[in-house]
């Protein structure tokens, strides 16, 4: 049966929602810094009168829970729902008469949508506790962003997921890009994004005059054949049907056109769909630079850093959110997704420990407005998209206590 204070609720609450994103979007703050983030939303948690708000949880975390004092199943479970809070290191270009106040530092991948539609279901949960009979622990994680750390993990080291024991948890991303237009909400059972890791190669050579190339050894040329193979490794080295991906995101070599470079720097992300691929991967690229040394008479070192795992979807759990959200939203406005998302979440070493279900909102404008991916300067979405993650999110929490 639908839950019709559901959707009263969310459509009450909706005007303060869009003014605590507005206000989150206008102060961003980067990762591991979000300190008057962290103590905006610690303070409007108390104001709802949530219980236990507690702050510098793993750094800047904030954590507070609800307990419901409805009857019946569910009373001893405990639901936790994640939202994230640190932003980019980007210059906002949107010309929103709410954009980033705070120079070189943009929201620009939802997070001030993913807090303000778990503070309004925080408040809505504080307002309607004889509607369950449970606790929902609310978790407010800072450092998303910065693979191959994140915020997670410290989170979890202070002891997050104890203290009542979670037993589930949700979370949501909102995306607008890739014309995922407002009204639609994905999901994928199992792997649902990439092992996502960062390395860095640094190749050693001997500096010397241009105009006599054979007295050096030339290491741009060499990283230059570098980028190349790495591309070779996916489109030959890799499994056609598994998959991985290789980005040179900078390239630092040289420093005047006379001279031939001694020194060069690059780094990359790596993204794979297993532990077993990401140690593939590894293996040839130590091979690629050994054959790189020989051939070049280089020399050269290889920081590989194991990022964020994959975020593997509980069956079940993913049962429950499709359900919940076919009863409160309708039928078709929740689907099943096909692939997995191409980049990484550190909410997989929360749903690592606990079942999990991680879900996309979808937030495009649906009209003719360019559509900005995640991490754009001009990257906007609609906000509307957020009443469909607060109802989906509430809904599958009512059905988690009933089950």
């Amino acid at each position: 049966m639908t839950e019709n204070w559901i959707k009263e609720s969310t459509q009450k609450v909706f005007d303060e929602v869009v003014s605590w994103r507005r206000d989150l979007h206008a102060h961003p703050e980067l990762s591991y810094h979000e300190v008057g983030t962290a103590a905006k939303i610690a303070q409007l948690l108390r104001d709802f009168g949530a219980e236990e708000v507690r702050e510098h949880v793993g750094g800047n975390g904030v954590v507070a829970l609800i307990r419901g004092t409805g009857c019946g199943k569910g009373s001893g479970k405990v639901l936790a729902l994640r939202a994230d809070m640190d932003a980019l290191p980007i210059t906002e270009e949107t010309g929103l008469p709410f954009a980033s106040q705070n120079d070189g530092v943009m929201h620009a991948c939802g997070h001030d949508g993913h807090m303000a539609m778990a503070l309004g279901t925080a408040k809505i949960l504080c307002e309607n506790r004889d509607k369950f009979a449970g606790t929902v622990k609310m978790i407010f994680q800072p450092a998303e962003e910065p693979s191959p750390t994140g915020g997670s993990r410290a989170m979890i080291e202070a002891g997050v997921m104890e203290n009542p024991k979670v037993d589930a948890i949700m979370g949501l991303h909102l995306w607008a890009g890739g014309g995922r237009k407002v009204g639609e909400i994905l999901v994928k059972k199992g792997v649902a994004t990439t092992v996502t890791d960062v390395m860095q190669i640094e190749v050693f050579g001997r500096a010397g005059h241009g105009s006599s190339p054979h007295l050096n050894i030339d290491a741009l040329v060499a990283g230059c054949k570098i980028v190349d193979g790495l591309q070779t490794i996916v489109s030959r080295q890799v499994d056609p049907f598994d998959t991985a991906v290789i980005s040179v995101g900078t390239f630092q070599s040289g420093t005047v056109e006379n001279v031939t470079s001694g020194y060069t720097k690059m780094r990359a992300s790596v993204r794979t769909l297993s532990i077993e691929m990401r140690e593939h991967v590894k293996k040839c690229v130590r091979n690629l630079l050994e054959g790189i040394e020989k051939i070049y008479g280089v020399t050269t070192k290889l920081d590989f850093q194991d990022g964020y795992l994959s975020i593997v979807n509980d069956g079940e759990m993913v049962d429950l959110f499709m359900d919940a959200c076919d009863e409160q939203l309708g039928e078709g406005v929740v689907r099943v997704s096909e692939k997995p998302e191409t980049w990484g979440e550190d909410f997989c070493y929360f749903s690592n420990m606990v079942p999990g279900v991680f879900a996309i909102v979808c937030a495009g404008y649906d009209d003719d407005r360019p559509a900005y991916s995640n991490h754009n300067s001009r990257f906007d979405w609609d906000e509307t998209a957020m009443q469909y993650g607060m109802q989906a999110e509430l809904a599958a929490a009512m059905k988690f206590f009933e089950r």
